[in-house]
């Protein structure tokens, strides 16, 4: 054998001994770049859960609203399906109405009468105040024409005696005649007699201002409506009338709950009833909620209620939404278990116990992504990062 032959043997089985090696030097590297990622995996993996609570058994929640009729009647407009968006006060249903509209009728036409009869009994005591207040001036200025003939009547008389007196002192000197002596006391008596009817007529005429206060005028006798008995009617009238509107009120809102209507902007999720049927009071006809105005309500264990804080941000996936960001920050944290509440609690007839850890409800508010895509029922994962600052959340929330 040649040199060169065993140079090349020698060659070929180096070369062939180094490459298993190189194989294995690439399968150890590739190994521990392996167990790296899978440390640093677990790395992280342990750091989130040590410093974030999560939990798959939430949901989206909201206000479901019942829309009902406050009042009976047969459907005669109803055309909403599920899915269907309302405004504030867009009509849901109608009811039939054509009775109550007649009856409104009815009572706006007794209020109008009613009104009439008020406006017509003001008139009245307008007038009467002003025939009273004539009837008693005039009474008070015949009163006063007669006071003044009393005085000067009791003038007269006072004269009408002193001369009689004189005659008489004369007569008894033989200065006067017994002729003389016999006027001047006749017409004394007269003066007194004239004095006398004076004063009756001023009893009289006070009498007649009294009167005419009532209403009674004594010149020219005259009965006019009495100024305090109008007031009276008038307040009766007045209070009829008061009737009359609450009665037209009442009616309105009766025809206007005929009509039912959205009380949100909302979106219809179940509808109850079909066109024509016969509701009853109360009656649930449509079920609707506000698209804005959802949360996450999520079932925490209660081993980890207490990492929980109000205001820590959430990280939020929603399995129907997997492309779409959501965050918020813990709302409420609920003050009792979830199987309180149960209407049947579960028996324990054997005397086992069982210990089994319970969830607290934990409301989580939306402060970003978009809420009108998230339907009620649909099923989150929730991340609390009970590290977080708890004002970054709230400074965030648009409130839910």
């Amino acid at each position: 054998m040649t040199e060169a032959t065993q140079d090349k043997t020698t060659k070929s089985s180096s070369a062939g001994s180094r490459r298993p090696q190189r194989n294995t030097l690439i399968k150890m590297m590739a190994l521990l770049v392996v167990v790296i990622m899978i440390l640093i995996w677990a790395g992280h993996w342990l750091l989130h859960r040590l410093g974030h609570v999560s939990s798959d058994d939430a949901r989206v929640s909201t206000h479901e609203i019942t829309v009902s009729s406050r009042i009976a009647g047969r459907v005669t407009h109803f055309s909403l399906r599920r899915g269907d968006h309302l405004n504030k006060n867009q009509t849901v249903a109608k009811l039939y109405s054509k009775p109550e509209r007649l009856k409104l009728r009815q009572l706006e036409a007794k209020q109008a009468a009613a009104s009439a009869r008020v406006d017509t009994e003001k008139m009245h005591l307008q007038v009467a105040r002003k025939q009273t207040a004539s009837g008693v001036k005039q009474a008070k200025a015949t009163l006063a024409t007669d006071q003044a003939k009393l005085k000067v009547a009791k003038a007269k008389l006072a004269q009408a005696r002193d001369k009689a007196q004189r005659t008489q002192r004369l007569y008894k000197t033989n200065s006067a005649s017994k002729q003389q002596r016999n006027t001047t006391r006749y017409t004394a008596r007269a003066r007194a007699r004239a004095v006398n009817a004076a004063k009756k007529q001023v009893q009289f005429d006070k009498v007649a201002v009294a009167n005419a206060k009532t209403g009674q005028l004594s010149r020219p006798p005259m009965h006019l409506t009495n100024a305090k008995i109008a007031k009276k009617r008038l307040k009766t009238l007045r209070d009829q009338l008061a009737a009359a509107r609450a009665a037209v009120k009442h009616e309105q809102n009766r025809v206007h709950d005929l009509t039912v209507v959205s009380p949100i902007n909302g979106v219809v999720d179940k509808r109850f009833i079909n066109p024509s049927e016969y509701v009853s009071a109360g009656q649930p006809i449509v079920m609707m909620h506000a698209p804005k105005k959802v949360w996450i309500e999520a079932k925490i264990k209660e081993t980890k209620i207490r990492s929980l804080k109000i205001g820590q941000p959430v990280n939020i996936n929603v399995d129907a939404r997997p492309n779409t960001q959501y965050s918020g920050h813990v709302k409420a944290i609920g003050k009792a278990a979830t199987d309180q509440f149960n209407l049947l609690p579960p028996p324990n007839p054997s005397g086992n116990f069982t210990k089994i850890t319970q969830r607290i409800p934990v409301r989580v508010a939306i402060s970003h992504g978009p809420k009108a895509k998230l339907s009620p029922g649909m099923m989150v994962e929730v991340n609390i990062n009970i590290d977080g600052d708890v004002n970054s959340g709230n400074a965030s929330s648009s409130g839910t």
